[in-house]
């Protein structure tokens, strides 16, 4: 039917060509209000009860018309509506004239044709690139729904109704559109429409600094009492439009308000299904090849490196530690529990895993022949968020990831060989002699002074390591990554650097929030200007400032240090992380092998030189001197071997079986990392290493100096008896020995043995070695009382054995003089 104006009167006429409803919008009147507009036929005068059909037939073509977003005779857009301004409110007003129960009608039937409108516009803006992959797929659902669905039904049925049937009414047309159930379909889409618009308009209004900031506080809180297992990098930006997971979650909810009724619920779900396709596509990729294709940034998951690196290997370990992320502001759902966290987890993992053994074996694809698990395509997106199915299907996927990783890196690199070369490498697992044989060769070298610019003494030591490791089985590779630099700050300046020098944790494992002004930042430039504030006033006191004994000038032994570059990917499981540990305690059983050799040396000169074995000496020097600095040394000997005994068999080896226990049956690779570095950990964190370190640097510097001391005694002994004195002063004229001039001052004239020369050196001998022993013995006592104080403790320490705290107390208390164990 069309309405022509005639002499201010409007009548009914059909078309001869049936010509549908949609063939005539090209022709049809212009779209908006300020144009000039048809004359409207008075309603008042075919408003009588003959007439009433005649209005009624009106009305109903408006409301066809107005359905498909154009306006009518009678129900037109209001005067201030643009079409072209995409901020105008879409809206109708109809005529007063109009009998009430036909406005009535009007006004249920003219909102479908206001989201048909405003959903119109929703699909064209929603296509450009900046609102991602799933809104650009739900704009194209929302087309497909109006053209095959709403505006079909206008044509096929209303329409055809309107033409065809006599008594067409306007309750029919109501009826008709609710029969079909599209007016529900479309109210479903509007509401989503809106919930997206309104998300959209807060990430607008809100400052999204301010949110990145809260996110990433809320993150903080929470990760401060996760296990290392659950930890996941997130990412806190909050993006201007919602993508991803955040348009699937307004999904999930409607469907979980619409649970009572079934016809919503399955519209709905299919329509996720359908705006998810990509996304599914992406998950999957992801779960089982550990690729990721996001162009538009909406992923749950991105690689940092994208872009930044063309070669995987120049990465080193940051493929596993900082190359993926978790963007929190796009994820599935929200991830408050521990459970949820551990789910994130696995799926940043799986991919992983995954995208390591594609780089490791440069494939671009991961056969299914590589594992018995076969991984279903993702066809039902609604289903797979309902209950548990997500989890179990992560489940799947991690398994079937940590399988084939492992496969790689226990049959392909021999993960376990290589473990234990590094073991005698850094842990002096069944390695020692290797390292002695190297303190052997360079003990006079190691024993100077550190000095940073002092490269001809660093070239040599490094020179004289460069050729020890040549000669090695080239089959090792380990060994031959293997090299030797000098740090510049020693090894008690390191280990303040990670033990004792934060706030203790406390036993709930979580921040104190009142007690750290950081947590009470409130946003990014508060949490600056603290930051500043703290370093320019410098953190010191009992957990920021080492002791400043720590930083005396020490022996190149300090200094000393291995290192080995892990080579890709075999830097995933042994980290970055797990190498610096793996240097802190070579670096501490250096220090202990290379004062061990000193005390070794020293008994040689003790119990070999002629000097130490006359048996002429009176009683005096015997008991003062020869059989004080015996006991004075055996007690150090017994020390040293007691503490490397207990460190390497209660502390090194236990944690040593525990990890070749994980190697024989594993099944997640995190548990092999977090078995690598929680054993490391534990060694790092022992008392030894960290509490009495303070202890062990006093004794360490008197045994040196007693050492020194007994190296200088070889010809002071010779002036304290004149038999002795003659045969070294023939001995000398004999062999002109050198190291006899030097240590007998030289220059000076021979006047031959005195004794009371003798008589006061034999005084101070015996005053410096009774000094020396009693500085010993004090702070023995004070390193006793503190693994006295461990041995009660020792049930709240998972890196304490009860026995070998008996074994070394027994060692070295004075009042004990066990064999000191043979050396491991």
């Amino acid at each position: 039917m069309e309405i022509k104006e005639v002499d201010d009167r409007a009548e009914l006429l059909r078309y001869t060509n049936n010509i549908p409803l949609l063939g005539k919008l090209v022709n049809h009147q212009p779209l908006w209000s300020t144009n000039p507009k048809l004359k409207s036929f008075s309603l008042e005068k075919v408003s009588a009860p003959d007439q009433r059909r005649i209005q009624e037939a009106l009305v109903v073509k408006d409301l066809l018309n107005v359905l498909i977003g154009l306006e009518g005779t009678y129900i037109r857009y209001f005067n201030d509506y643009e079409p072209s301004d995409p901020e105008t409110l879409i809206e109708f007003k109809i005529a007063k004239k109009m009998d009430p129960s036909f406005k009535t009608f009007s006004r249920r039937i003219v909102r479908y044709g206001k989201q048909y409108m405003i959903l119109t516009k929703a699909y064209e803006i929603w296509s450009d690139a900046s609102f991602g992959m799933v809104l650009q797929r739900f704009g194209y659902e929302i087309r497909m729904f109006l053209e095959n669905v709403y505006l079909k039904i206008l044509v096929e049925r209303l329409e055809r109704d309107f033409n065809k049937v006599p008594n067409f009414s306007i309750r029919e047309l109501e009826q008709t559109m609710n029969e079909t159930e599209v007016t529900k379909q479309m109210d479903l889409l509007y509401y989503i429409y809106e919930e997206i618009c309104k998300e959209i308009e807060e990430r607008r209004t809100n400052q999204s600094s301010q949110d990145d900031f809260n996110n990433f506080m809320d993150n903080m809180k929470n990760e401060s009492s996760l296990h290392l297992r659950l930890m996941v990098a997130f990412d806190t930006t909050v993006y201007p439009v919602p993508k991803g997971g955040a348009i699937f979650k307004i999904f999930q909810l409607k469907i979980l308000e619409n649970l009572g009724d079934r016809s919503s619920v399955m519209f709905l779900k299919k329509l996720l299904n359908n705006v998810s396709q990509d996304y599914c596509t992406m998950l999957y990729e992801w779960l089982t090849q550990g690729s990721l294709n996001d162009p538009y940034q909406e992923f749950m998951t991105y690689d940092d490196l994208e872009g930044k690196t063309e070669d995987i290997f120049d990465a080193r370990d940051r493929a596993w530690d900082t190359q993926y992320f978790i963007r929190k502001d796009v994820l599935l759902r929200d991830c408050n529990s521990e459970e949820d966290k551990n789910l994130l987890f696995k799926m940043l993992r799986t991919g992983i895993l995954l995208k390591v053994v594609r780089t490791s074996l440069q494939i671009p694809k991961i056969s299914s022949n590589n594992s018995d698990t076969t991984i279903q395509e993702i066809h039902d997106f609604a289903e797979l968020m309902e209950g548990t199915n997500l989890e179990l299907y992560v489940e799947k996927c991690y398994n079937r990831a940590n399988k084939i990783f492992l496969k790689l890196f226990f049959e392909g690199y021999d993960l376990v060989n290589v473990s234990k070369q590094l073991q005698k490498i850094f842990l002096g697992y069944q390695y020692s002699h290797n390292v002695s044989k190297f303190l052997a060769k360079n003990m006079g070298e190691l024993t100077k002074h550190y000095r940073h610019n002092n490269t001809a003494n660093d070239d040599k030591l490094l020179q004289n390591f460069e050729l020890d490791r040549q000669s090695e089985h080239p089959t090792n590779l380990m060994r031959q990554l293997l090299t030797a630099q000098f740090d510049t700050e020693a090894l008690p300046q390191v280990l303040s650097h990670y033990l004792q020098i934060y706030p203790e944790i406390p036993e709930n494992n979580s921040i104190n929030d009142n007690s750290d002004p950081l947590m009470q930042a409130s946003n990014f430039k508060n949490m600056n200007a603290i930051l500043f504030d703290e370093l320019s006033k410098g953190r010191t006191g009992t957990y920021y400032g080492p002791a400043p004994e720590l930083y005396v000038p020490r022996s190149a032994i300090y200094h000393l240090k291995f290192d080995i570059n892990i080579p890709y990917p075999l830097n995933i499981i042994i980290s970055r992380t797990c190498m610096i540990k793996y240097q802190i305690i070579s670096r501490y059983q250096l220090v202990l092998q290379y004062h061990s050799r000193l005390l070794d040396d020293t008994w040689i000169d003790l119990n070999k030189t002629y000097s130490w074995k006359y048996r002429g000496y009176s009683s005096t020097v015997k008991r003062g001197i020869i059989r004080t600095t015996r006991l004075l040394h055996g007690k150090m000997n017994h020390f040293i071997k007691a503490v490397m005994e207990y460190f390497n068999q209660n502390v090194i080896d236990k944690e040593v079986h525990k990890l070749e226990k994980s190697y024989k049956n594993p099944t997640l690779a995190v548990d092999i990392q977090n078995e690598l570095e929680g054993g490391l950990t534990n060694i790092m964190t022992n008392r030894c290493l960290s509490d009495l370190i303070p202890s062990q640097l006093q004794i360490f510097d008197i045994m040196y100096k007693f050492c020194k001391f007994i190296k200088s005694m070889k010809a002071k002994l010779c002036q304290l008896d004149p038999v002795l004195y003659q045969k070294h002063r023939d001995t000398m004229m004999k062999f002109t020995n050198e190291d006899y001039r030097t240590t007998n001052d030289d220059d000076q004239e021979d006047v031959g043995y005195q004794e009371d020369t003798a008589l006061e050196l034999i005084q101070k001998l015996i005053e410096y070695i009774s000094n020396a022993s009693k500085h010993f013995d004090k702070c023995l006592q004070g390193f006793v009382q503190k693994l006295n104080a461990e041995k009660f403790d020792f049930y709240d320490s998972s890196s304490v054995d009860a026995a070998g705290i008996e074994r070394i107390l027994f060692s070295i208390t004075p009042s004990h003089s066990a064999p000191a164990s043979s050396q491991k």
